[in-house]
């Protein structure tokens, strides 16, 4: 019995060591960045887990109503080594070489212009790949991994008053943007200007008082000597 048992865990072991060990998959990655409205931005289109292609279709999806593509750049870029078709009005790249590029890095930047009328928020930019493969025209597969422009708000900033000073009571107010309508800054004390600055008047109050007990000083030294 202990035999079969020992030879059923050598049996279990083997198997386990000729199991391949598969590396993680290709992707395309977009990078992410925030902007403001009306701003122009470069993102970096890259690859990663790169097992090797040489031919290729790339296309960058995104929101029309937020962002204009502008330009799509590869020099300096993996994609400068071998023959790059650009067209920017549809977001598209056809790749071509005679050797396999096997290097994780930025395959492309692509340059948008955010709208000046842009909302608040985070919009998605995808790039997928098409009939990539390699010198031997064996199929590459490579997962979309979304990247996104946030466009932001820069803030004008102008002071709201919460509440008017009355009677002896401070009053209140806070920052908020004329833009978005962020506020900042809130619970802001307006001095009253019936009551001051208590320490100011502390001070008064004790500059009154000296003088007036130098002055009564001085007129009984006067008595004494009239005397």
């Amino acid at each position: 019995m202990k035999k079969i048992i020992i030879s059923l865990l050598l049996v279990a072991m083997i198997s386990v060591m000729m199991i391949p060990a598969y590396a993680a998959g290709t992707s395309i990655t977009v990078a992410e960045k925030t902007v403001f409205a009306g701003d122009t931005v470069a993102i970096d289109v890259a690859i990663a887990g790169n097992t090797g292609f040489a031919n290729g279709k790339f296309t960058v999806e995104y929101d029309a109503s937020v962002l204009t593509l502008t330009a799509i750049d590869v020099e300096g870029k993996l994609l400068e080594n071998g023959s790059a078709a650009i067209n920017v009005e549809k977001a598209t790249i056809s790749f071509a070489s005679t050797e396999n590029i096997t290097e994780d890095g930025v395959l492309f930047t692509a340059t948008f212009t955010v709208k000046a009328d842009a909302a608040l928020g985070k919009y998605d930019i995808k790039v997928t790949a098409q009939d990539m493969v390699t010198v031997d025209e064996a199929p590459v597969a490579a997962e979309a991994v979304n990247g996104a422009v946030t466009v932001e708000c820069d803030h004008e900033w102008e002071w709201v008053i919460d509440k008017e000073p009355e009677g002896k009571e401070d009053g209140l107010k806070h920052e908020e943007c004329k833009k978005c309508g962020e506020k900042r800054n809130e619970g802001t004390i307006i001095d009253n200007p019936n009551t001051g600055d208590s320490t100011v008047q502390t001070v008064m109050m004790v500059i009154s008082v000296m003088g007036m007990i130098a002055v009564a000083g001085t007129v009984s030294y006067r008595r004494r000597l009239s005397k």
